[in-house]
Order: structure tokens, then sequence, then C-alpha cells
């Protein structure tokens, strides 16, 4: 690894950092919204490991050595999250544990921790598994009459209920869909505003404002719905959350606080977990020899519980590819609160940061032949000589994502429970395209069609 020094003398200054030509008072602003992976993608190939852009007035400084990775992520007092994006965010989910900060954050982030451990994420295999099977058991119609799914909005579906009951002990029978496109619309208006370089008022009444509104108010009313209703005595998410007391402070969530972390796990919990789904079944369905090894391991396995999860291994190296390749968060942006060296260059404070899992996850030095989809980059033994920041599709660090046992769980039992059932197949012609924004979705959806294996 890099041996980092104290900031000296010999720190190039930030205006040395390569960057591409870009256009007068614009920058790389259109270049962002035409192709913003292609473009910190060709960047990196060009110019290093270390690159700047200017989405307009502002320059974003990007590392995707893992060294510099990792030196971001484990420096909490010098990188923090009062960016544009998080402050965009913040009127979704409020002040909640993804984008506070300093020691509101550590408060949330102690009260928060003791009910995100992988044994309470491996106790919910049963409802996974019960919900799982409900899903599958309504495509057998689909199987027969050749009719293709869309398995970017069937996960979507299956990750919200299995959220929902997690952290509410309920489940959403009706309106599902306009829940769905609520939660969709939200995310895609938010990134608009944070990739644009001048947007309309909030208070504005323009349609892409109006489309936000709408669908803020139909996921508030739905947690404000739970909320007032639940009791407090249940074993979910939230009632852990409603008796939780700080060790150090002796306080409590109040109401607003339980409000704002309940809409980002709602929304958190569903969507990641969805995308790499939907990226999942697409890799598996181009790669016959990887789906005959889910389909032999999900049999030799048989019916899931928590203590057989751990022998689903090959499953765990499909999950973990897949989201090398396609991670659902692509970008962490970091604002920095002091000057700080990285590889070699003085970052002014106050200077916009991003990690870039889209490109540290292709990084040549740690991933020959990277757009080959290979399961095997992630046996025990290769994990082991791993960078441990080369791969970082749930962050790293003390800011690492709560929720990331619920979600791998999740994706090890629906992964093996589909394997088992069906084979999955790309619908001919479909056209499959990324669309960044602020998690990486399937921009048409994923049509397949699904054959039964019995």
């Amino acid at each position: 690894m890099l041996q980092r020094m104290e900031l000296s003398d010999v720190s190039k200054p930030a205006s040395e950092i390569p960057m591409p030509p870009g256009l007068p008072l614009l920058g790389h602003a259109l270049e962002m919204k035409r192709d913003i992976l292609g473009m910190v993608t060709r960047a990196r190939e060009t110019y290093g490991d270390v690159m700047r852009f200017r989405p307009g007035p502002e320059t974003v400084y990007v590392f995707c050595h893992p060294d510099d990775v990792e030196h971001v992520l484990k420096s909490p007092q010098i990188y923090n999250k009062d960016t544009h994006p998080s402050a965009l965010i913040r009127e979704m989910t409020g002040n909640s544990v993804l984008v506070s900060n300093g020691d509101v954050w550590a408060q949330q982030r102690r009260m928060m921790q003791p009910f995100f451990t992988v044994s309470r994420a491996e106790a919910l295999c049963g409802m996974i598994v019960e919900y799982t099977n409900e899903m599958l058991d309504g495509w057998e119609a689909n199987a027969k009459s050749g009719e293709p799914i869309d398995i970017a909005s069937q996960m979507m579906r299956l990750t919200y209920r299995v959220i929902e009951k997690a952290l509410f002990g309920t489940v959403t029978t009706e309106g599902m869909h306009e829940i769905e496109e609520a939660i969709g619309l939200s995310l895609e208006c938010l990134y608009r505003r944070a990739s644009t370089v001048f947007n309309a008022p909030a208070w504005m009444p323009t349609p892409m404002n109006r489309r936000y509104r709408r669908a803020k108010q139909v996921i508030d009313s739905r947690i404000h719905e739970i909320i007032e209703q639940h009791s407090g005595n249940a074993n979910d998410l939230l009632s852990c959350l409603m008796k939780a007391t700080d060790d150090e402070t002796n306080e409590r969530m109040t109401p607003q606080q339980l409000r704002n972390e309940m809409v980002t796990l709602l929304i958190g919990g569903h969507e990641t977990t969805a995308n790499a789904m939907t990226w999942l079944w697409y890799h598996v369905s181009r790669h016959a020899g990887v789906e005959q090894n889910l389909i032999d391991e999900a049999e030799r396995v048989g019916d899931l519980n928590a203590d057989s999860l751990s022998a689903l291994e090959y499953t765990a190296m499909v999950i973990r590819e897949s989201m090398r390749i396609h991670p659902p968060i692509w970008i962490s942006p970091r604002n920095t609160l002091q000057d700080d060296e990285v590889h070699g260059y003085l970052i002014p404070a106050k200077s916009a940061v991003a990690l870039c899992q889209w490109t540290t996850h292709r990084h040549p030095e740690f991933w020959p032949d990277a757009e080959t989809f290979d399961p095997g980059r992630f046996e025990p033994a290769r994990m082991k000589e791993m960078h441990p920041f080369a791969y970082f599709p749930f962050g790293a660090g003390p800011r690492n994502c709560i929720g990331q046992h619920i979600a791998f769980t999740e994706a090890l039992v629906i992964t093996s429970m589909i394997a088992r059932r069906f084979r999955l197949r790309l619908a001919p012609g479909y056209r499959v395209e990324v669309q960044p924004g602020i998690t990486l979705r399937s921009k048409y959806g994923m049509r397949i069609l699904i054959e039964p294996l019995k």
C-alpha cells in the first residue's frame, strides 16, 4: 500500500490533477449527462487513478485506486457526507444515518447497529423463503404461456415486501405498484437534480418538482400510517428502534428520527437489493455454466434455513461477482473538512470528492479481464489475497452499509430458490442499458423468459 506522508511542500497542487477537456462554463456537465460511466472509465484509462471533472463551476476529484479509497473511507475526521447529493437525499430522508455527520451520525449508528447483525439477518430466512415461494408460484403461468416477466419489477416488489415486513411487521397488499413507482420516481428526480448544473428551485411547480412532491407524499403517507398504527411491542426493527437507548447519552430516538430512519431503510433496503438481483440474472442468463452450477448447488443444499445458508458458497460467489460488475451504488461522494494529501496531490478543504465503485471494481491491477463475468474471483482463497478496498459494493470503513447483512442474506435465498425452480433467459432482442442514478438500474427493466426445471 501507499505510504502516506504528513502534508508538506512536496505535495502537488490539486490544479495539476489530470482533467479531460471540457466546455466553457458547462465543463463536463453535458458529457456526464450523456454517458457518465463511459466518461469516468475512459478518463481512468487515459489519466490514471486520480482525475478531476467540472460538472459546471464546481470541481470534483475522483479517486480510483484502492489505497486512496481506503484512506478516504477510513478518515471520517477529514471526509464527511456534507455533499450536494446528500443535501438532496436529506430532503426525502431527513437527517438519517445515511446522510448525517459527526456526533449525530455516531449516536444514530450506535443505537441502530445492534439490530443489524448477521444473526438477526439470518433470522429473516424463513420469511424470505415464504415470500419468494409466493412469487415463484406466480411465475408458473408465465412459464406455461411463454410470456416474459420483468425481473426488475419482480425483484422490486419482492424485496419491498421483505424489507417492509422486517422493518414494520406489515405487508402491503394494495397499492404496491404505486409505492414502487413513487420510490423509483423520487430517486430519479433526486439524481437529475444532483447531476444538473442549473436547477429550478424546489418550490417552483415544474413538471419534475411536481412529480417528486407526489412521489414523496406517497412514501411519507405510507410511513406515517405504519408508525401511527404501530404498537412498538413486536420483534420487528421499528419496535426495536422505538425501545433502543443510546448507551452514552441514555437518549431514545425522537418520532422524527424514527420516521427518518424508516424512510431511509425502506427505500435503501429494497432498491439496492432489487437492482443487484436484476443484474445478477442478466449475467446468469448469459452464462450457462454459471447457471448450472447454481442449480446444482441449490438442489444439493435443498430447503433453506438459517443453518444452511453458509452452504451456498458458489451462490455467494455469483452474487459478489455480479455486484462487482454492476455495483448497486456505483459512486460515493464525500466532502473534505480540511486539507489532505491523496496520491501526492494536495486536496483543499471544502472540496467535492468521489470514490467510484464502477471504476475501482474494474481496476486492471486488481481485476484482470475485468469485463468478464467470473465468479471464481471470489473463491475464499482468492478473496484472502484481495486488496480489502478493491471491492466495496456496500461501502467500507466506519460508514459501511448498515443493512448489508440483510441484503446479502436476501440475495442468497432468492437466488438459490429461483435456481432450484426455473431457468431464466433474456428475451430475444431485448435492449439492456445501464441507467446510473442514485442506484444503478436497468433503464428498460429486464424482460426474462422462464422455463421450469421440472
